[in-house]
């Protein structure tokens, strides 16, 4: 049959091919390209490794700013108190009861910090995601009887397997970095989703013996993962490692978590509706970096004063030589007159202009009485 990814219709010859994927990968790779290079953008200016002009033999200087406005955002969201509503009627009270506690213990479950990850991701890139997957090395293993002597023994082991079920937990839920996702921008719904790195050639062949390459282990191959709401399949280097399955889940696996940064989310391109909070400071960001680099340099230059030796040359060069600066005793020869040389000051202006970009800064993304500091 046809295949449209992600509309399932029970048939095992829809399955997508191997070029089906691709051509759906590369097509939409063209349109979210634009904000898949917004995203390493925003990442070059909170890891401070956008580039500074600054003079020779001085190193420039990336103020943490942009790191800060993401973290203070961040810190401000409580990812531990989430407000679950499950609607309900007089007679299914206790059943709303009962799915409003389970779904705050699948909450709480989430142990590492993929939640504030998640909150930290969409500052920054406008959008997150949450990739939720079955992890079935958490679920323990049913006793099989032929391994027990007795049927006491095997009762006694399916009662054991009963009880650390009832306790276990088997999903994950990780962060799938926007940069590296390609996803279905129709307006009724998402209903597949392409993830794609590069993964070393040889953890794919110790996971998947059956994958061959002529590819050195060091070597990276090009990983895809195909997920919509009924398959998914795992490409390396455009050929199928592993797939296409019918997951199971019945559901589509990404959730994607928007802080509402936009003014739309209906039409546009991706990278006008997810903008994260730099998008719009970046040049007084690359502003303030070249006025405290422009103030470092103008320091570092004039920190230590030199001195002018005035007279006659040889008697000038000679005093110069066996000066003494710093607690000695000089002897200076007759018409030689010693005196520092002048003081180079910072330009005032230099200090009001930094003071407005970083007002600037502060109004555009958050008052500095939201981190605690009082106004000036």
């Amino acid at each position: 049959g046809f295949w449209i990814p992600g509309y399932p219709d029970g048939d095992e010859n829809t399955a997508p091919s191997i070029d089906e994927v691709l051509s759906l990968f590369r097509d939409n790779q063209t349109y979210y390209r634009p904000f898949h290079d917004q995203c390493r953008t925003d990442e070059d200016y909170y890891l401070g490794r956008r580039p500074v002009p600054h003079p020779e033999n001085i190193d420039p200087v990336w103020p943490a700013t942009a790191g800060a406005i993401i973290n203070v955002a961040t810190d401000h969201v409580d990812v531990n108190n989430l407000q679950i509503d499950v609607p309900s009627s007089p007679r299914s009270r206790a059943r709303a009861e009962r799915l409003k506690k389970f779904y705050q213990g699948v909450w709480l479950n989430i142990k590492e910090p993929t939640l504030r990850t998640a909150v930290r991701q969409s500052f920054l890139y406008g959008i997150a995601f949450l990739k939720t997957m079955f992890d079935a090395d958490r679920w323990p293993d049913s006793p099989i009887m032929d391994d027990f002597d007795s049927d006491a023994d095997y009762r006694e082991a399916l009662s054991e397997f009963m009880e650390r079920r009832s306790l276990t937990f088997p999903f994950i839920v990780k962060c799938a970095n926007p940069r590296n996702l390609i996803w279905d921008d129709s307006k009724t719904r998402m209903k597949w989703v392409i993830e794609f790195s590069e993964r070393n050639v040889r953890d794919l062949k110790r996971r998947y013996p059956e994958w061959t390459t002529e590819k050195e282990g060091s070597n990276l191959a090009q990983w895809i993962e195909y997920w919509d709401e009924e398959w998914v399949a795992y490409i390396a280097d455009n050929e199928f490692v592993w797939g296409p399955h019918r997951h199971g889940y019945g559901f589509l696996p990404y959730t994607p978590i928007v802080p509402v940064h936009s003014f739309t989310f209906e039409d546009g391109h991706p990278s006008d509706r997810f903008r994260g909070l730099l998008n719009n400071v970046r040049s007084l960001l690359d502003e303030e970096a070249r006025l405290i680099t422009q103030l470092g340099a103008i320091v570092r230059t004039t920190a230590y004063r030199t001195l002018d030796f005035a007279g006659p040359r040889m008697q000038t060069e000679e005093a110069a030589e066996t000066y003494e600066l710093f607690g000695g005793k000089n002897v200076l020869p007759p018409g030689v007159e010693v005196r520092p040389s002048p003081m180079v000051q910072v330009p005032p202006d230099i200090f009001q202009q930094l003071n407005i970009v970083q007002t600037l800064i502060e109004q555009a993304t958050f008052p500095n009485v939201i981190r605690g500091v009082r106004p000036r």
